[in-house]
């Protein structure tokens, strides 16, 4: 590779299309031509130099970095997922009514005598004592929690227990007292409340106290409260079958509102598929058409705002345009002079073309009949070439069925008579071969002649009729040599045929003699058999005769 371009355009355009070749072979998938590197671009130098920036060959150390950080990171990657599936894990799974959304911290007090250190202080993104909203979830889960353990019949008193320590925790020992239904609304949730307090005293004094004593003298309140109503074990059985019951009656309305409403859904996204399907091409021809009308009007619109802007002057502007018109009309008027020195040429030559066409389809149409009629002398040649290698054949097979003690002489002088016929007709071929050859290239002679002379003769009848076209003798003539022309056609075809039943009947003369010669050797073939059995019986008596006349015979 050479480093500096040379000094010319070809030679620039050589270096940087082997360069771009090299550069591709190398594996660089972008675009990559002469042009490129001549003519680059942003874009494209952009990613040849990045291309060429990551084929640099790199040291040990930096193989290594890249190495340890894919591993660094992969292995960080796969830590955190294991964290938090461990994480999730580790939770334990409750209803969707009994989970809290939102953070809350343990509801506690502190001491009169003692202050809270700054460190110990609530976050203020938490809420310091529970809220009614808590406490509502909190008695739910608490009621709910047993049912879902009646339900699957197993662990009921270990859930209990934990239900009933965890509301213990947050409500204190009297928590029982507070009987909440999972339909209890948020008023009634406060009457039970305050029914266990004793009266409205939070309420009253909540203005009066803060957030602190407040919750102090609520957790006091409750603390102060003795258990004093305990449900027996079999009313709560029997309230828990109940609880149970409604909720699975629930459970299926809400099974059954939900199939309600896919069954719905699915009918309005069929709906909308159909909408769409139907609507989407008329609303694409529309706007099609729409667009279309905008286009036309805006044409209309620039013609309309032109014409009003030549309005001020309408006498100089309707002068301007008669003058534009007259120069338009002259221009058009030598547009049509040049265009009639120009069509004249090509008329002349299209007509030309139109006699030459004419004239080669007539020699086409020719030569498919001589194609024609060389076919079918091909075929009654190789059904003459069949017939004959059938006579071949039945002469070969007499031949070999004749007696081999005939005379020689016969046969050589019937062969010597033989080839002296072949010679003479062989004389005979030759003279007809050439009377056919003489004949064809008379034929041929006339052909050509009679061709061009019918040419020139339609030719010049044409131009003399196509010149005086009001001329009804020119128009008569020139048919009556079209008519002319096709008798000449007929005469000629029909020519063709009568020759072609001459040869046909010379052909069947041919195979009448041939006939007869098979005849006459059939005949021949039966008097030499009545000879030959002649013969034996001649022979037979003579036989007879010499034992008769030998001296012991009588």
């Amino acid at each position: 590779m050479t480093i500096k371009l040379g000094a010319g355009a070809a030679s620039r355009h050589r270096a940087c299309a082997k360069l771009a070749s090299k550069l591709l072979d190398l594996g660089f998938d972008g675009e990559m031509g002469y042009n490129q590197l001549l003519y680059p671009t942003p874009d494209s130098r952009r990613e040849l130099l990045s291309w060429l920036v990551d084929r640099l060959p790199r040291t040990e150390e930096e193989e290594q970095t890249l190495a340890s950080s894919a591993l660094d990171a992969a292995a960080t990657y796969w830590q955190r997922a294991a964290s938090a599936v461990a994480g999730w894990r580790a939770q334990a799974w409750r209803l969707s009514s009994c989970r809290v959304p939102f953070d809350k911290k343990s509801w506690q007090t502190w001491p009169a005598e003692q202050n809270e250190y700054a460190t110990q202080r609530v976050p203020k993104n938490c809420e310091p004592t529970p809220t009614l909203l808590e406490l509502a979830a909190l008695a739910q889960s608490a009621m709910v929690t047993p049912v879902v353990g009646l339900l699957e019949e197993d662990e009921v008193g270990e859930n209990t227990s934990k239900n009933d320590a965890r509301g213990r925790t947050v409500l204190g020992e009297n928590a029982a007292d507070l009987e909440f239904t999972s339909d209890a609304s948020l008023r009634d949730i406060l009457a039970a409340m305050d029914q266990a307090k004793g009266g409205d005293s939070i309420h009253t004094n909540t203005s009066a106290l803060g957030r602190l004593a407040h919750a102090a003298m609520f957790t006091d309140t409750i603390q102060s409260q003795t258990i004093e109503k305990k449900e027996t074990d079999e009313d709560a059985t029997i309230k828990k079958e109940s609880i149970a019951a409604r909720l699975t009656r629930e459970l299926e309305e809400l099974q059954l509102e939900f199939a309600s409403e896919r069954n719905i859904a699915l009918e309005l996204e069929t709906e909308r598929e159909t909408l769409e399907r139907t609507t989407k091409p008329e609303l694409e021809t529309k706007v099609k058409a729409l667009h279309e009308q905008g286009t036309k009007l805006e044409q209309q619109y620039t013609v309309h705002r032109r014409t009003l802007e030549l309005l001020p002057e309408a006498a100089a502007n309707v002068t301007k345009l008669q003058e534009l018109c007259l120069a338009a009309e002259g221009k058009l008027a030598e547009l049509e002079a040049e265009w009639e020195t120009h069509r004249g040429p090509l008329v002349t030559e299209i007509e030309s073309k139109s006699s030459e066409k004419a004239k080669r389809k007539q020699r086409a149409r020719a030569m498919v009949d001589d194609m024609k009629r060389r076919r079918a002398d091909v075929r009654q040649m190789l059904l003459d070439l069949a017939e004959k290698d059938d006579r071949s054949a039945r002469l070969e097979a007499e031949y070999k069925k004749m007696p081999k003690n005939v005379n020689r002489a016969l046969y050589t002088y019937r062969i010597l008579d033989i080839i002296g016929s072949i010679a003479k007709q062989k004389k005979e071929i030759h003279k007809i071969i050439d009377d056919i050859r003489r004949v064809q290239k008379q034929n041929n002679k006339i052909s050509d002649t009679l061709r061009r002379t019918e040419a020139v003769a339609d030719e010049r009848v044409y131009q003399e009729a196509n010149a005086q076209k009001q001329d009804p003798a020119m128009v008569q003539s020139y048919r009556y040599l079209s008519d002319l022309r096709h008798l000449f056609e007929t005469i000629v075809t029909t020519i063709s045929n009568t020759g072609a039943r001459d040869r046909e009947a010379r052909d069947h003369h041919t195979k009448a003699k041939q006939l007869q010669s098979r005849l006459d050797a059939n005949n021949l073939k039966r008097v030499l058999d009545d000879l030959h059995q002649v013969k034996t019986e001649n022979d037979t008596l003579i036989a007879r005769l010499k034992g008769a006349s030998a001296p012991g015979g009588k």
